[in-house]
């Protein structure tokens, strides 16, 4: 019997998809399996996923036709519940890998806090040099997921790096077909429980890769990050957890600031794009500026793209006043 399931989608990443299982097949705890859903790759991903279910029977695959990471991970979480006697699941990304106490410190720490999710800190990094080394862990804590999501900003949009008992995704669906599926449904789990365990070691190695789907982020593609962070907004606005409410909007201020700056370049191609993220920033300022003090001395350069024919006539009438004083 499984204590986790290791939950991997897997998309056309031969170059790095064995550093990933290899980092998997050699925890220090062993008491896993691992399902490899090949999602339609044209590389020789498929036939790496072979080999692996041959040298070792914890690793189970699944072929499939391409349908995305979302559908994937939805078929992942499915296996897990039908098929594994497992208690507690954890995803890893294919061009991601972890360190070899990964498994075992996030399963103790859970344990130990008596909590049903565990997560760690995480390291971006073009390769394997550099990966800092993991003694006695120094800092553990058990503490609320509005709480980590202040301390810890990027456990709130993505799935791996924690550990999570596999119950609380008896629900859970990802968004067929959209990318950033993470940001859609992660609070969702995260804000069904009372108290998380951080880990503050950095277990998890994220590979930053420049041919990976999420590289090149502000897109017309990439719109749909939008609608999954306004979801993320609106439900701390109903449950009126304020503090990861205001740390998504300065986040959800950012990207559609980079949305502005990336469509700018081809105004007259993308007219109907600037138009859209404009309104979206009066409209945030509308509902959230007042109450949670996003004013205009504070987020001078999101009033400028939001209100631009109001902000340049402000700084028109201020310029005269000050020459007239003079």
């Amino acid at each position: 019997m499984a204590t986790i399931s290791i939950l991997v989608p897997v998309y056309n990443v031969e170059k790095y998809l064995e550093r990933c299982i290899d980092s998997i097949l050699k925890q220090s705890f062993q008491n896993f399996d691992l399902l490899l859903v090949n999602d339609g790759s044209t590389d020789k991903s498929g036939e790496i996923c072979d080999k692996y279910k041959k040298l070792d029977n914890r690793v189970h695959i699944i072929h499939k036709k391409n349908e995305g990471v979302a559908e994937a991970r939805n078929i992942c979480i499915k296996w897990a519940l039908k098929n594994s006697d497992s208690e507690w699941i954890t995803f890893i990304d294919s061009d991601d890998w972890v360190h070899r106490d990964y498994l075992k410190l996030l399963y103790n720490a859970a344990q130990e806090g008596n909590t049903e999710i565990s997560c760690c800190n995480y390291i971006r990094t073009g390769d394997e040099k550099n990966i800092p080394t993991i003694g006695i862990v120094q800092s553990m804590s058990a503490i609320t997921p509005e709480n980590l999501c202040v301390k810890n900003g990027m456990s709130l949009g993505v799935v791996w790096g924690k550990l999570y008992k596999k119950f609380l995704w008896n629900d859970i669906v990802f968004p067929y077909g959209k990318i950033h599926e993470d940001e859609f449904v992660i609070f969702k789990v995260l804000y069904n429980v009372n108290l998380i365990t951080y880990v503050d070691e950095q277990l998890y190695y994220y590979f930053y890769n420049a041919d990976s789907i999420t590289s090149d982020t502000y897109t017309v593609k990439h719109l749909v990050l939008l609608d999954a962070l306004e979801q993320g907004i609106k439900f701390f606005d109903d449950n009126n957890y304020e503090k990861a409410l205001l740390q998504k909007l300065r986040y959800y201020f950012v990207v559609l600031n980079n949305f502005h700056k990336a469509f700018s370049k081809q105004e007259t191609k993308y007219t109907k794009q600037l138009l859209l993220i404009r309104k979206k920033m009066r409209r945030s300022l509308r509902k959230y500026g007042k109450k949670y003090g996003i004013n205009f001395q504070n987020y001078s350069w999101y009033y400028e793209i939001a209100y631009p024919k109001s902000i340049n006539l402000y700084w028109i009438v201020k310029s005269k006043i000050r020459s007239k004083n003079k």
